[in-house]
């Protein structure tokens, strides 16, 4: 099993279902104190850079009152619709119909909840880059970071692209209608990110041609 490729829902419902002595259990506890400590180390820098860049630039104007951000609060907004999708398929998981079947489905629920749980942790990280780069107000610090940012957009598309294809595959075997249909509207769900993502990064760079 590949530990790295499951969300943190996928993760936790393995701690829970298997007693310490297992191997499952240890080699999920050891993914999941991985990320935490990643994500103490992202959410750190971010804020210390944040704070540098507010003291620096607190008197300037900054490139997010230029920009439109119609894509951009799309995206933004598009997390918590990942977090219903996770929500949606641990009910499913959960439900009586599911709990009575040991057909593949059972198994189908994890990588669901998987899928929406990675789409919401990309999309939280390009969140924290795009929000760094919008605090700065020097426009050689803009040029630096902006290569940064468009390759950490194409990274995202492209892994959102993926999760589709796997979501469009888990469509053929699934039998629960309701699960069928969930499916097919996360599916879709992404294919918009994927598009929003790609207006967003048009949207950041005709305000900075505005400034130039």
């Amino acid at each position: 099993m590949d530990y790295e490729r499951l969300g943190r829902s996928g993760l936790k419902k393995i701690l829970r279902s298997n007693p310490p002595d297992v191997p499952h259990y240890q080699k999920a506890l050891d993914e999941r104190k991985r990320r935490d400590q990643f994500w103490v180390l992202i959410v750190g820098c971010a804020g210390t850079l944040l704070t540098v860049l507010s003291l620096s630039f607190g008197g300037s104007k900054t490139l997010a009152a230029q920009v439109k951000q119609e894509s951009w609060q799309r995206v933004l907004s598009a997390n918590q619709q990942f977090e219903n999708y996770k929500n949606d398929f641990i009910q499913f998981g959960h439900s009586p119909q599911a709990k009575r079947s040991r057909n593949t489905e059972d198994w189908t629920d994890v990588q669901l909840i998987s899928i929406a749980d990675q789409t919401v942790s990309h999309l939280e990280y390009v969140e924290t880059m795009v929000a760094i780069y919008l605090k700065v107000s020097s426009k050689q610090d803009r040029l630096a970071i902006w290569p940064l940012i468009t390759e950490q957009i194409g990274t995202t598309r492209k892994r959102l692209d993926q999760q589709v294809e796997v979501a469009n595959l888990m469509i053929t075997t699934l039998r629960t209608p309701g699960v069928v249909a969930e499916t097919m509207h996360m599916r879709d769900d992404l294919r918009k990110v994927e598009e929003d993502l790609e207006g967003a990064r048009k949207e950041i760079e005709a305000a900075e041609a505005k400034l130039q």
